[in-house]
């Protein structure tokens, strides 16, 4: 957290991407500012928003400091969406009381001013975090066809690579073929191809999440190694997840 020292420091220098002055509290202008500055700071920055300083440096200040204080903590937190990391602070500067609303970087990107909605059955309601990383995820065309298969049954085929043969009769294929030495395995990558049913649980921008239904093991690949085909047989999704 800046220490005062370092607030007035700022306050003193000039307007740019990580700090900004206002002459007086606006709501919806405080907010966009938030969210602006959350969504564009760096990791181990601040950005500062001060309140009760004119853009030109001069400082008429701001009445009743405190209970600004705790209006910007509210619209941090109740009127963005995620919540906006925001630490204000009041200072004395030249005889007057200005607010310096310090805002740390955020994990949560993108931050948006207000809440996101969607309809649950016949009613309106606020989009859960969860709900919230799957519209931003929906951005990307492969994220939104799996998330149209949610919580159904899909056809997953695991490709990788091994170190090991998949199986006995490929073993004595390969020492038949050497006459009999095992040497003949040393060294060599064998691609190993799993079939699993699985439900899709989530996917987001970057993963997809899966449970396997004959071992209700909880499963994850990287959705760039996602490719989504389709199983002719059984009539439903196929993902093939290439991990080579």
């Amino acid at each position: 957290m800046l220490t005062d020292t370092e607030l007035i420091t700022r306050l003193n220098g000039s307007e740019g991407s990580f700090m900004e002055r206002k002459t007086s509290f606006h709501a919806e202008e405080v907010k966009e500012a938030l969210v602006a500055f959350a969504n564009s700071l760096p990791e181990n920055q601040e950005a500062v928003l001060f309140i009760g300083v004119a853009p030109d440096g001069t400082t008429p200040g701001v009445e009743c400091a405190d209970k600004l204080q705790i209006k910007i903590t509210r619209l941090a937190e109740e009127s963005c969406y995620p919540p906006v990391p925001c630490k204000p602070t009041v200072l004395k500067y030249k005889g007057v009381e200005v607010v310096a609303a310090v805002v740390q970087h955020s994990k949560q990107q993108p931050h948006f001013v207000g809440h996101a909605f969607v309809r649950v059955g016949s009613e309106t309601k606020k989009a859960s975090p969860e709900k919230m990383e799957e519209l931003i995820a929906s951005r990307s065309e492969k994220a939104r066809r799996i998330l149209r298969e949610k919580t159904q049954l899909v056809t997953t085929l695991w490709k990788s690579i091994s170190d090991k043969p998949t199986t006995e009769t490929v073993i004595r294929h390969m020492m038949s073929r050497s006459g009999g030495h095992p040497s003949s395995l040393v060294g060599k990558q064998w691609q190993r191809e799993v079939k699993r049913e699985c439900r899709i649980e989530s996917c987001d921008s970057h993963v997809v999440r899966l449970l396997e239904i004959s071992t209700g093991l909880h499963l994850a690949a990287s959705l760039e190694n996602v490719k989504i085909d389709y199983d002719e047989t059984k009539y439903r999704m196929k993902l093939v997840i290439d991990e080579r």
